[in-house]
């Protein structure tokens, strides 16, 4: 084919370059995404792993916080029944 002789032609003869570009490009895309897809599901396993090593590190810190706050009532508990003892004691005296 020769060069174009109206503007129609060479229209037509600048878009078929442009679609060969683009379908270049879309060749292009496929090794692209895969990358892409094998990116993601990286990110997603380690994000899942993150879960459950924060999970596991919750679980620790909701039984610490339960051993804790029974000492606590323990620790409380026996304090108030010295004093009732202590208060029994000095009514009986």
């Amino acid at each position: 084919m020769g060069r174009p002789t109206t503007a129609r032609e060479a229209l037509l003869a600048e878009l078929l370059g442009d679609i060969a570009v683009l379908l270049d490009r879309v060749d292009a895309l496929p090794p692209e995404v895969h990358q892409a897809t094998q990116t993601l599901s990286k990110a997603a396993d380690r994000a899942a792993q993150t879960v459950v090593l924060v999970d596991g590190q919750l679980a620790a810190l909701a039984k610490q916080a339960k051993v804790a706050a029974m000492q606590h009532v323990a620790k409380e508990t026996h304090a108030l029944f010295d004093r009732i003892a202590q208060e029994q004691r000095a009514l009986m005296t």
